[in-house]
């Protein structure tokens, strides 16, 4: 028993400080965009995350791959997903991000009823309902300000980025007898490959990065801490907690998120808007039976499918 309450402690612990990593990932890259262009910026997160993830892989246990259908992944999850959302944080504030993102499982529950027949009973579709009321509520409160300069513009952009990490948990399915180490590999290696075009098209529109150490270091931490260690911790604790235990942790996210980018970036969040978060986080959770798996987002291209582990 004794043994049990610590693994599970242990479990606890490791989704807390995953919680703490993904919720400081808005307030991270928004203030590295005085150094560096928002594609620039996915493109370098990316590259740290495949130089540790690939060597990781078991790539000689993991038989034919399917190719294609991991360069989609990359495509969507991480490329699709991170260039949406780092060019809509250059427009609206990090706390509106992390409450936008929050509704990526109702998201992920509507398309899948929709597209792979899963069933939409009555508590999802309220969930999902009240998750669109939520974020609709969000991007009508949205008001121009230092921080987000263009708050409508990039609500929408963080709509795209929410519909592009759907779309690559709906592109996932029917992989889950891959190893998480080996498809997460190959789709942040891919994303970062489909990345590279992008963020040259960006190096000659505005010229080169100047990162400072202190921005190396932002770039390290999004890349190694916020995508590659933070897939590892929630792949731990999965092998304590089950799925839809484990997801329940990461509705702190946007609260987090909030809290992090008033307290660092003076950011305020209204009333509107607050309420609109309750909506979101409140339909996700009610919604509760919703696939467990899908529910994983931080926002990140790492989820769990599987044996499973975070985004």
């Amino acid at each position: 028993m004794g043994l049990r309450r610590s693994r599970r402690g242990l479990a606890v612990g490791a989704l807390l400080a995953l919680v703490l990593v993904w919720s400081s990932t808005f307030v991270a890259t928004k203030l590295l965009f005085g150094q560096i262009g928002p594609v620039g910026l996915a493109l370098l997160r990316f590259v740290v995350a495949t130089a540790i993830l690939v060597p990781l892989a078991d790539w000689r246990g993991a038989g034919p791959l399917p190719w294609g259908r991991l360069a989609l992944l990359g495509l969507t999850g991480v490329t699709g997903y991170y260039v949406f959302q780092n060019v809509g944080l250059v427009y609206t504030s990090a706390s509106a991000a992390s409450l936008i993102l929050a509704c990526i499982p109702a998201l992920v529950a509507g398309v899948a009823a929709l597209f792979l027949k899963e069933k939409l009973n009555a508590r999802r579709l309220a969930g999902v309902g009240a998750s669109v009321v939520g974020v609709a509520a969000i991007v009508v409160a949205g008001k121009p300000e230092p921080s987000a300069p263009a708050p409508l513009v990039g609500d929408a952009l963080l709509l795209g980025s929410a519909l592009a990490w759907t779309a690559y948990t709906t592109l996932g399915k029917g992989l889950e007898h891959l190893s998480f180490r080996v498809t997460s590999a190959a789709s942040v290696g891919f994303g970062a490959l489909f990345l590279l075009p992008l963020a040259g098209a960006e190096y000659l529109s505005r010229g080169a990065p100047a990162l400072t150490p202190a921005g190396w270091l932002g770039v390290l931490y999004l890349g190694a801490a916020a995508s590659a260690a933070a897939y590892y911790l929630w792949a731990y604790a999965l092998q304590t907690l089950d799925a839809t235990e484990a997801t329940v942790y990461l509705n702190l996210i946007p609260l987090l998120g909030v809290a992090l980018a008033a307290a660092t970036l003076g950011e305020s969040v209204g009333v509107l808007e607050l309420v609109g978060g309750a909506l979101i986080v409140g339909g996700v959770t009610f919604a509760g039976r919703a696939p467990a798996r899908e529910a994983e987002e931080e926002l990140l291209p790492l989820s769990a499918r599987g044996e499973g582990a975070g985004g």
